[in-house]
């Protein structure tokens, strides 16, 4: 699988996302990011 390599403030609002696979574009508000890991922790993702 993919793996997060580092995580990069961007703001005081979002991180930008490194992955051990070489993406890294895109900037998640952390907002995005608390939703995502709530389902994961609900089993839904």
């Amino acid at each position: 699988g993919i793996l997060l390599r580092d995580m990069q403030p961007v703001g005081s609002y979002a991180y930008r996302l490194l992955f051990d696979d070489g993406h890294d574009t895109g900037i998640y508000s952390l907002d995005y990011l608390a939703k995502v890991c709530q389902q994961r922790a609900q089993g839904n993702g």
